[in-house]
């Protein structure tokens, strides 16, 4: 017998294969291992309670996020400006796609796009002032804390 196993997963796979088995069945068997656990990690569910930190155009960025299975709500707070934030999230193979906004009634209000990875517990994405045409968009990661 032969051990095959996932070292992308947590936990691990093993598959045991048999020495009679062909080795394109075995190559095959290895790719499947792969999208897996590429499936597996997608899958992982999306925290209740998020808090995502990191540089915002060069200042802290805070976004406290609940997650209800419905909708996304919370907040975010930078340069001491706190903003209450409703969105969606979609899951995806890379992790979870969230779109956040802000309300729209403050001249600094935008939308946040972002894809965030429970395995990396990383955010990354793009945000978007609602009225100001003129802004740049705002490239970002964030890091998931406890």
């Amino acid at each position: 017998m032969s051990n095959y196993s996932c070292i992308a997963c947590n936990p691990p796979i093993i598959i045991e294969l048999a020495h009679t088995i062909p080795d394109m069945t075995k190559i095959l068997y290895t790719a499947s291992l792969l999208l897996l656990a590429g499936t597996l990690h997608a899958q992982q569910a999306l925290p209740a309670k998020l808090n995502l930190q990191g540089s915002f155009a060069g200042s802290p960025i805070v976004l406290k996020l609940n997650n209800n299975k419905q909708q996304i709500t919370g907040t975010s707070e930078h340069k001491k400006v706190k903003r209450p934030l409703k969105g969606t999230a979609s899951a995806t193979e890379e992790g979870y796609t969230l779109h956040l906004k802000e309300p729209g009634d403050n001249p600094y209000d935008g939308q946040f796009h972002m894809i965030y990875n429970p395995v990396t517990k990383e955010a990354r994405g793009w945000w978007k002032a609602n009225n100001q045409p003129t802004w740049d968009t705002i490239k970002y990661t964030l890091k998931a804390q406890p």
